[in-house]
This record gives C-alpha cells, sequence and structure tokens, in this order.
C-alpha cells in the first residue's frame, strides 16, 4: 500500500506537549523536515496505527540531517523473562550523543466533565488516557531504560492530534499545545444537529490525513446505519465532514 501522503501528514504532526512533565526526562526535539518526493518514499507494511507510526518515525530518522536511527524495538530479557521493551536508540549527530527514546502517536479527546488536566484527555474508545501514557512512560519506560542502558540520555514524544467537543474551545495553559488540535468530537445523539453536513467515513489507517474535498461524501442519512452499527459495537468513528459553506473538518462520533 502506498503511504506516502500519510507520511507526509505525519512530518507535519506536532508534540501534545510543550514541556516535560516527566523529572529528568525532556521531551525529544522533533523538528518537522521537508517531505521528500513520492518517489523517494519506501513501501511501508499495512499494519495497525501505532506500528506504522513507528514505521514513519524511523523513515523520519533517516531522512533528517541530525538523528540516525540506531536500534529500534529492543527487548530487555533477564535470566530468559522478557521486562520490557524499549522503542528507539538514536545518534544525535551533532554531539554524538545516544537518546533512547520513547514514542507514542496518539488521538485524545477532551471530556470536559473529566476537568482540564492530563486525565481529561482520552482515546476515541475510551480505553487510553494521556495522564496514564504519561505515568507508563514515568514508571516503566524510563527507568527501565536507565537500568539497561545508564550512559544513554532517556527522552520522550508524544506525537498526535487532539480533538475538542464540537464547536468548543479549550483553555490551553503553557504544557499543552494548540498546534496539536486536529478537529471535534460529538456523541451519536447530537449527531443529528449536522444533518446539513456532508460526510466521508476515514478508515483507521488514514487517520493521519488531513481531509480532501474529492472524495465521495455522504449525506447524514446515508451514514446513519454505518454510525449505528459502529456506536453499538463501541467503536468511535471518524469521518470527514463538509459544512454547508464548504468547509472542512476532521469530527469524531462516540459511543460513550
Amino acid at each position: 500500500m502506498n503511504f506516502s501522503k500519510h507520511y507526509k501528514a505525519f512530518l507535519e504532526s506536532h508534540s501534545i506537549l510543550l514541556k516535560s512533565v516527566i523529572p529528568g526526562c525532556e521531551i525529544f526535539d522533533y523538528q518537522p523536515i521537508a517531505p521528500p518526493k513520492a518517489s523517494q518514499i519506501r513501501s511501508f507494511e499495512t499494519k495497525k496505527l501505532g506500528y506504522l507510526a513507528e514505521d514513519f518515525f524511523e523513515k523520519y530518522l533517516a531522512d533528517s540531517s541530525r538523528y540516525a536511527p540506531i536500534r529500534r524495538n529492543i527487548q530487555i530479557i533477564e535470566q530468559g523473562i522478557t521486562l520490557g521493551e524499549l522503542d528507539f536508540i538514536i545518534e544525535d549527530l551533532p554531539s554524538g550523543n545516544l537518546i533512547h527514546l520513547e514514542l507514542a502517536f496518539k488521538f485524545y479527546l477532551w471530556n470536559p466533565q473529566l476537568g482540564t488536566e492530563f486525565c481529561a484527555w482520552i482515546g476515541p474508545n475510551n480505553k487510553d488516557r494521556l495522564d496514564l501514557k504519561l505515568e507508563h512512560f514515568k514508571t516503566r519506560q524510563i527507568p527501565l531504560g536507565h537500568k539497561q542502558y545508564p550512559e544513554l540520555i532517556s527522552q520522550f514524544l508524544i506525537l498526535g492530534q487532539l480533538y475538542l467537543p464540537w464547536k468548543t474551545d479549550f483553555p490551553f495553559s503553557k504544557t499543552l499545545n494548540p498546534s496539536s488540535l486536529s478537529g471535534f468530537w460529538i456523541k451519536e445523539k447530537d449527531l443529528s444537529t449536522l444533518a446539513a453536513y456532508k460526510f466521508y467515513y476515514v478508515d483507521k489507517l488514514d487517520w493521519f490525513l488531513k481531509p480532501e474535498i474529492n472524495v465521495n461524501w455522504k449525506s447524514y442519512e446515508q451514514i446513519t446505519a454505518l454510525v449505528n452499527e459502529k456506536m453499538n459495537n463501541n467503536k468511535s468513528t471518524l469521518f470527514w465532514i463538509k459544512s454547508p459553506e464548504g468547509n472542512l473538518n476532521k469530527l469524531f462520533v462516540v459511543w460513550w
């Protein structure tokens, strides 16, 4: 499958955080680079979204002038017992420093009922939270890297997209990155308020992408059966939407 558009969209992603909240562990200095020509992008295997993001990041490292990938998915095994796996070991070429990096690419939706802290940013299917991911890095992955490779610099990076309730603003502080805002979310029971909009169902591997105008748009009535099926299976669904005025956006329809 050709993922050239997906890789370019990945390169335009931002860190969800503007500053580190893990003591002694800085955020990786991710600087977007110019996307290569489509002919220069190797093919990627079709797989889960998270693994595809790791492939894209490894490609980003190889394409950058500052970093070089050294190792990836390093299993830590002691006395035949697997203790865990580290994401990347990277060389910072100007300094020669080696970095142990933990990476995540996430889609988080703000639930105002949970407040404004990290715990209020949840995954589309309510199975993931920003605070839990940070705690996993802090208490599990970073210490594991320190123990195995004490000479390395430990860093982390959470790239991704943030979504707000439909037509809602968020009081951004100095920690969360407003550049990561990518769209909105709405509950199924409220979707009829957008009956005048057009919809395009987005396959999960295409969640990286920005909306495109030349797609097979459907009416609200045409997508209700699909939405009902997804909601009955507790599967939140991403659509590109087009307003009557022709404005494009991304919208998660959530089941919870």
